[in-house]
């Protein structure tokens, strides 16, 4: 069975991206390319309710000679199975690579040289597990197969079809299947305070890892480590582990001791830093334990965090057993909200341990279907100081995961109570703790679910309601807008829609074919407060990739999809992090060497300053890289660069690697710089390959 899945995966992602490359040989233009993908995906993937099951069905197999004119048809045994949420989510950030080429204008031109140059890069990219970095190269390979205008489709198909054969030759089934995230991998990432306070939440946090490693799973975890102390040289070792090696992974944790510290404040944030330059993988959940506030939460230091929870998709949750002076630190309000993570102030190391059922879920992949707090444009206030929120819950949802968080200690789940659509009072799943209340769901009842809170017993409050299955239903977003002068002007992808101009939104729905019911697509703005504040109008030719244009709102938003499943239920979706509209944008436009590091050599990299407001100037806050190869200016040469309305200006570093150990391993170089007038502080990060130009 194991051998057949993997054949009927490796044809259906062979035809996935052979017609990729043939939907740019008759469009050319990027929604063009996002239908043909979505189309090839599903079309191959068999999407069945049960995924288990194997059919004796006719396919077509593209694994197939480039002499051979259609697709040859054999009966054989397939598996019938589901695409895991992070395979979607790997193709959503190939397309988003391939935008980002297109912006790249002319530093990216087609030749036969740039493409095998590439194709090498990206295989060693693979090979060396730079999941990352080669899903950025592969988009770059696909863009310039599209932009070779003089070959025809025919030849362009055979040329994909070549390319895919040696990438998959090259790379092993095994590492292929990785790359592309087939069967969901993920991440689990613990940062652990391990100062001499810590004892009790240490020895709580393994018997969380050892609980979630026990579970049986089919989704492959490896694991990320990161200690943090006062000084961070007191710090334990930085560990990684694949996901064959979980019980050296425990072995680590159980290595931990609660050693020195002193005062209240700790590294937390050098700890997180530390954790994401082990390359969690993308989507993944971070866990970071201790019982201080930050010690190093600069300005600086929270948009790194920023930048890399991003690019990463990566959710980060703080659960704390204590607090400096009683209060949490804000920073770890801004980075939870952020990320759609969340705070939770923990009343002691056994409270923590309930918490390992919520840990384990999360690797599966959650959706956000719901959030408010008791400031909520969305309560409904009625008496006594009770909320009621209301929520759908569709025949997609395999477990929905409730959890309310309160102000006032000593809550423990105290008025508060969930009702499913019959009205009945949920009790058995309820899990309650001081000030936090969650409740883990499996197989629940389809239809609109309410949630009670009474403020009079808890005090202020916030929830989040999150989905897991299989398949979840989401969607993926970015913005674009046309920046440069005359023939240089191109359309460039970004996170946050620039304040008071019309910004067009790329929007790709991920969910099977099957699951949803396009008509009835709604998408809307919503506030921090809760409040709907506009309906947006969606636009689309396939009932997938979706085209918004819209003037952003003044403050930061989230994006709502709403709509029917095809079996007549409602569902909802929100967007990860909160959407921030501003003035400017930081963009890596390019680096020399095709992004890569070559050994002993010197490596020009671009970033670029994109200026919407009054003309200003920006200072460089950070420069820095993980590897420290990026020059550093002396400190009087370093000067505010101004950038005027509507103009667009470069910045440069320099980068020289010098030791062979790097080579084949992924550095990522961020800078950050801040608007003098303004103060906009915009953050962008590149991923540069180091490789070694004298490789046979």
């Amino acid at each position: 069975m194991a051998n057949t899945m993997k054949t009927s995966l490796f044809s259906f992602k062979v035809g996935m991206v052979c017609l990729l490359l043939s939907a740019y040989g008759c469009s050319g233009d990027l929604f063009g390319s996002l239908r043909f993908t979505r189309k090839a995906l599903f079309g191959f993937s068999r999407v069945a309710p049960n995924p288990e099951t194997e059919l004796p069905v006719p396919v077509f197999s593209l694994v197939r000679s480039l002499e051979s004119d259609s697709p040859t048809k054999r009966p054989q045994q397939r598996t019938i199975y589901t695409p895991s949420n992070k395979f979607l989510e790997v193709i959503s950030e190939i397309q988003k690579a391939v935008a980002n080429a297109g912006a790249m204008g002319s530093q990216l031109q087609y030749s036969n040289l740039t493409l095998a140059k590439l194709s090498q890069l990206l295989e060693d990219a693979v090979k060396s597990k730079s999941f990352d970095y080669g899903r950025e190269v592969l988009g770059r390979i696909l863009y310039l197969l599209s932009k070779s205008s003089k070959r025809k489709k025919r030849s362009l198909e055979n040329e994909g079809n070549l390319f895919l054969r040696r990438l998959r030759q090259g790379l092993g089934n095994e590492t292929f299947d990785s790359f592309m995230a087939v069967e969901g991998n993920v991440s689990l990432v613990f940062v652990i305070d391990d100062t001499g306070s810590m004892g009790d939440t240490i020895e709580a946090v393994k018997k969380i890892a050892t609980a979630v490693i026990n579970y049986p799973r089919e989704v492959p975890v490896d694991y990320i480590l990161s200690p943090f102390n006062d000084p961070m040289s007191d710090a334990g070792e930085v560990v990684y582990k694949e996901s064959n090696q979980s019980l050296e992974f425990v072995d680590a944790i159980n290595a931990l001791t609660a050693h020195r510290g002193g005062d209240c404040a700790e590294y937390t944030l050098a700890g997180i830093v530390n954790a994401f330059g082990q390359d969690p993988l993308f989507g993944s959940p971070m866990y970071v334990f201790t019982d201080a506030g930050p010690k190093d939460a600069t300005e600086e230091k929270i948009e790194e965090v920023k930048i890399l929870a991003e690019m990463d998709d990566v959710t980060i949750h703080f659960l704390t057993t204590g607090a400096c002076g009683g209060k949490l630190h804000p920073a770890f309000r801004e980075l939870a909200e952020f990320t759609s993570g969340q705070v939770v102030l923990l009343k002691s190391a056994e409270e923590l341990e309930k918490l390992a059922n919520v840990i384990r879920g999360a690797l599966e992949g959650t959706t956000i279907i719901s959030f408010g707090s008791s400031v909520s444009g969305r309560k409904k206030r009625t008496f006594g100081g009770l909320r009621r929120y209301r929520f759908p819950v569709d025949d997609s949802i395999e477990t929905v995961t409730i959890s309310v968080k309160t102000n006032q200690p000593d809550t423990n789940g105290r008025d508060i109570t969930l009702r499913n659509p019959s009205g009945a009072i949920i009790t058995a799943q309820k899990v309650n703790l001081s000030q936090l209340c969650f409740y883990q769901i499996a197989s629940p009842p389809k239809g609109y679910w309410t949630l009670e809170i009474t403020t009079d017993t808890t005090g202020d409050h916030e929830f989040y309601v999150k989905s897991t299955s299989k398949t979840n239903i989401n969607f993926k977003h970015y913005f674009m807008i046309p920046v440069g002068r005359r023939r240089r002007k191109s359309e460039v992808p970004f996170s946050n829609p620039i304040a008071r101009k019309s910004n067009t939104m790329v929007l790709t729905l991920l969910a099977p074919n099957d699951k949803v019911d396009p008509a009835s697509l709604r998408l809307q703005i919503v506030t921090a407060s809760g409040s709907v504040v506009r309906n947006l109008n969606l636009s689309s030719n396939d009932n997938v990739h979706y085209e918004v244009s819209f003037t952003p709102p003044a403050t930061a938003f989230k994006l709502k999809l709403l709509g029917v499943t095809q079996k007549g239920f409602a569902f909802e979706r929100l967007s990860r992090r909160f959407i921030q509209p501003s003035n400017a944008f930081l963009r890596g436009r390019y680096a020399s060497n095709d992004f890569t590091l070559p050994l002993n050599s010197l490596t020009i990299i671009q970033f670029e300053i994109c200026n919407f407001g009054p003309s200003e100037r920006f200072e460089v806050l950070v420069r820095k890289d993980w590897m420290n190869y990026v020059s550093q200016p002396s400190a009087g040469s370093q000067r505010p660069t101004l950038v005027g309305k509507g103009r667009c200006v470069a910045l440069f570093l320099r980068a020289r690697p010098t030791r062979v150990a790097d080579v084949h391993k992924t550095n990522t170089v961020i800078l950050i710089v801040k608007g003098q007038s303004s103060g906009i502080v915009l953050s962008r990060l590149m991923r540069l390959f180091v490789v070694n130009p004298k490789r046979s």
